[in-house]
């Protein structure tokens, strides 16, 4: 086995989902562009691939939501996480950064205690939800939090932990969006016509279980002047799962182009998650739904204490878009939304406003190069020189 160069930078990454690989894509890009010396490798997808970082194990492997997606996935689960040690104890990167995902990354912080390697973890998990144990547990198992709530920043250093305020990375994550015009005008729709955006999610469990509600939410809005684009990601055997669904000739199914599609929309119905904060930051007026496996529904109704799911809501602290949560999630009930929606004239200011009240509690721009400057802080305190 060849011996690292101890002068060279190391980093491994961990970003167990759609939305962390695009997050730490961008960090990552900036890191980048201060030490090109930089050998990064580790957890990622193609946002990571497309900058560079070497990925040793896919993370759609990671991407899981509910009991019975981690029963399914449990193989998997357990071949990366030996994947990953034993890139760990091959590479001895000097930085670990681990980007959400605290069901992976939290065991992996603590395993990887008297190592060696200097551990930041990116995207707090939502200890202020359930779990509450989850925040000392990051405080004790990282050298370094980057944050992305600023409510936060006092939470850890009660807890003994070194945190940094970031700010929110979907701020970074939608600058290169495409105006409305040339969103529609590459997605093949007239100017003037009335669209609605479908989200199901990026997991494939996520997909399993929203498509059929928008079937049905479909088969209820069959009779408007309304076109319906149904985002889906690059994943094996989505195509196959929604062909199955016979959502119909209406409905344009879209690959990727997340933010053309968010863009070129007048309404949206989007799945729990950062999705809803970056339909926000565009401007986009939404619905957010999303259903469980039913014993994880079972047992959130018990133990989450959060008043929302929205990280929209919850950022402003009251319910700025609705919700429709597990059994509450029923396409006939999403789409009275909508109708009663397409009744209205003023959806471009009310989008306009959407975006004004997202902006103004995420703060400014930025997060992207604040955790750079933060991983090149804790490359050059583990000996590095970038």
């Amino acid at each position: 086995m060849s011996v690292p160069d101890p002068t060279r930078p190391r980093l491994l990454v961990v970003a167990g989902e759609s939305s962390g690989d695009q997050i730490a894509a961008k960090a990552l890009d900036f890191l980048r562009q201060h030490s090109s010396r930089a050998e990064i490798f580790g957890v990622g997808g193609p946002s990571m691939r497309a900058i560079g970082v070497e990925i040793i194990a896919p993370q759609e492997r990671l991407a899981v939501m509910g009991l019975a997606d981690v029963l399914f996935r449990l193989p998997l689960i357990w071949w990366t996480w030996h994947q990953v040690k034993r890139a760990v104890k091959r590479r001895q990167p000097q930085v670990v950064l681990l980007v959400d995902a605290p069901g992976f990354n939290l065991p992996l912080a603590r395993s990887l205690k008297g190592l060696g390697a200097r551990r930041v973890y990116y995207i707090s998990p939502k200890y202020w939800a359930w779990k509450a144990g989850r925040l000392n547990a990051v405080a004790r198992h990282s050298e370094a939090q980057a944050l992305i709530f600023p409510f936060e920043e006092a939470d850890y250093r009660r807890a003994g932990g070194h945190p940094v305020f970031v700010g929110h990375p979907v701020l970074d994550l939608v600058d290169g969006a495409p105006e409305r015009s040339q969103a529609r005008r590459e997605l093949g729709l007239d100017e003037d016509e009335r669209v609605l955006a479908l989200l199901p999610g990026s997991r494939m469990g996520e997909l399993k279980r929203h498509l059929p509600l928008l079937r049905e939410c479909s088969q209820v809005l069959a009779d408007q002047p309304l076109r319906l684009l149904l985002q889906v990601p690059d994943l094996p055997g989505v195509p196959d799962l929604v062909k199955a669904l016979g959502l119909g000739g209406r409905v344009k199914l879209v690959t990727g182009r997340f933010h053309h599609v968010l863009r070129a929309a007048d309404l949206g119905l989007v799945a729990s998650g950062t999705a809803s904060l970056e339909a926000a930051v565009l401007g986009l007026p939404h619905l957010v739904y999303y259903k469980l496996d039913p014993l994880a529904a079972w047992l959130a109704e018990r133990v989450v204490k959060a008043p929302y799911a929205s990280p929209v809501n919850l950022a402003a602290g009251r319910e700025v878009v609705p919700e429709l949560l597990n059994r509450k999630a029923q396409g006939v009930l999403m789409a009275d939304w909508v109708l009663n929606r397409l009744r209205e004239d003023s959806l471009s200011a009310q989008g306009a406003e959407l975006a004004r009240l997202t902006r103004e509690h995420l703060g400014g721009g930025g997060a992207s190069r604040r955790v750079a400057e933060l991983l090149v802080e804790e490359l050059e305190g583990a000996g590095a020189i970038c």
